[in-house]
């Protein structure tokens, strides 16, 4: 009896958090846009300095790099457009996902305090929609293998374990 709770449990809870990848996905990504927005009007305003100085932008850049006084403002200047383009090629590789992937990509290129934050403030969802309702049928599946591959691990080791004392 206990094996089969044990089953039904492992199966529930797994089920229930991967139900909530699609709803964390989904905030984590709106939360990465408005990072974007920022990050997109911050490298307008370098561009948009640098034309009124005649200058490409990475000119314009390196003047404030070349200057002992103003060095860190063009390292920060530099840091913004690469902020930009790395949001931009982000939020382009989960756009392009297929919906029901989209999830896995947020997933695999997780930013760890962005993360965080949407935990901090992320609340749980009744996974109804199509996703949801697969990943919870993902999730009780991979939590009954694991607790299966751990069972059968375990077993595994118990009868290592009586051989040898018999051997001795």
């Amino acid at each position: 009896m206990t094996w089969r709770l044990s089953k039904i449990v492992a199966a529930l809870v797994c089920g229930l958090l991967f139900s909530q990848l699609p709803g964390f996905a989904q905030q984590y990504h709106q939360r990465l846009a408005g990072r974007l927005d920022v990050a997109l009007d911050r490298a307008a305003e370098i561009e948009a300095d640098a034309r009124d100085m005649n200058l490409s932008v990475e000119a314009y850049i390196a003047l404030f790099l070349e200057s002992d006084n103003h060095a860190l403002e063009g390292r920060r200047m530099r840091d913004s457009l690469a902020r930009a383009e790395r949001l931009q090629a982000y939020e382009r590789s989960v756009n392009e996902a297929p919906p029901i992937l989209a999830p896995l990509v947020v997933v695999a290129r997780l930013d760890p305090s962005l993360g965080r934050e949407v935990l901090r403030l992320y609340r749980p969802q009744l996974a109804l929609a199509p996703h949801g309702l697969a990943y919870a049928l993902a999730g009780a599946v991979i939590g009954l293998l694991v607790l299966l591959a751990a069972h059968r691990g375990v077993t595994r080791l118990g009868a290592i374990s009586r051989a040898t004392e018999a051997a001795e």
